[in-house]
């Protein structure tokens, strides 16, 4: 009978232990004032960056970088929380970049190849209608 009481509470055990093994650790660092600067997150299990916040100095949030193997995407933040620009990063190199108006349309949008326009060059109007398209390659309009 005895057995048969603690098996909900062995399930439950089961089911935070399974839970912990997916669970971030988290790494902090502080600026002088006592405010938070960054917190990175860390996968418990694989021990791999997963993302890192970035702060200013009065606590608000200019930076989060989500990691995915050899990638990240850069979001960089106004002094409102709003979404001011993302970058895409794969290897160290910057592919792609996206600039947002205040409503949080996209404002422009293009790629890049060894830092030179390399594709599709795009400007939204606030409404998100296309102002412009231009195409380039190796930073020369085509």
């Amino acid at each position: 009978m005895s057995r048969i009481k603690s098996l909900p509470f062995l399930l439950m055990f089961l089911l935070v232990i399974g839970s912990v093994s997916t669970a971030l650790a988290a790494a902090k660092t502080f600026h002088a004032n006592g405010k938070l600067e960054s917190e990175t997150f860390y996968n418990l299990q694989t021990k791999v960056k997963e993302k890192a916040l970035w702060y200013d100095q009065n606590g608000l949030l200019q930076a989060e970088e989500k990691f995915t193997d050899n990638s990240k995407l850069v979001t960089f933040y106004n002094d409102k929380g709003q979404k001011k620009t993302e970058e895409t990063v794969v290897d160290g190199k910057r592919l792609r970049i996206r600039a947002f108006h205040p409503n949080g349309n996209v404002m422009v949008d293009y790629t890049l190849k060894d830092e030179k326009l390399d594709g599709k060059y795009s400007e939204y109007r606030e409404d998100g209608k296309i102002l412009k398209e231009i195409d380039y390659k190796d930073g020369n309009e085509i």
